[in-house]
């Protein structure tokens, strides 16, 4: 997830469409307005409006995926007549952009504006009787997202990235399948033979 609110969304942009050219149009990106203060007090940018920062990026970073962007002024970023913004992604429509986050401004963000929301569950500490209390809060907040969805959207394209994936969590990926998560992203594991048996054991539980 990059902190766009950080960073030039022309350039980013740019560099986003670079690699989804060479990749022959496989990048999704995901996005965060981030949460440690100081890094914004570092920059020199107002930590407060990170969240309409991020917000208006995402609508620079779309427009000029369109090639010839037309004249913008926003409150943090503005596009002159006659920008040329190439190469243009490979993907129809531009890339996909996932918000990030476990706050609820988040999910409605993602619901909002992005083509998904990307969530992330840290469930190494979490006891065996509170899981389903977090499937349920996932579907609650997928259901916010939903939701603050405009009319005529697309449907959202939601990945939950999990830490580590135990095998006592494995009888809660189909629920959370089920919920509307298209995607799971198991993370936390550096030994390539157990990553693969544990992708192994996912599939099989999601069959």
């Amino acid at each position: 997830v990059l902190v766009l609110p950080q960073r030039d969304p022309v350039l980013v942009a740019k560099q986003a469409a670079t690699v989804d050219v060479l990749s022959g149009g496989r990048v999704t990106l995901g996005l965060g307005a981030g949460w440690m203060r100081e890094e914004f007090e570092i920059l020199g940018w107002d930590f407060k409006s990170r969240g309409r920062r991020l917000e208006e990026a995402m609508q620079v970073m779309r427009a000029c995926w369109e090639g010839a962007p037309a004249a913008f002024e926003g409150e943090f970023f503005s596009l002159p007549d006659g920008v040329m913004a190439y190469p243009r992604p490979v993907q129809e429509g531009g890339i996909p952009l996932l918000v990030g986050g476990m706050a609820d401004v988040a999910v409605r963000r993602a619901g909002r504006l992005a083509d998904g929301w990307l969530a992330l569950e840290m469930l190494d500490g979490v006891p065996d009787d509170k899981l389903p209390g977090v499937v349920e809060r996932l579907g609650r907040q997928l259901e916010l997202a939903q939701q603050h969805r405009p009319s005529g959207m697309a449907p959202m394209d939601n990945v939950l990235a999990v830490s580590p994936l135990e095998d006592r969590l494995l009888p809660f990926l189909r629920p959370l399948a089920d919920l509307g998560f298209n995607e799971i992203v198991i993370d936390g594991q550096w030994d390539l033979d157990a990553l693969h048996e544990t992708i192994e054991k996912a599939r099989d539980a999601l069959r």
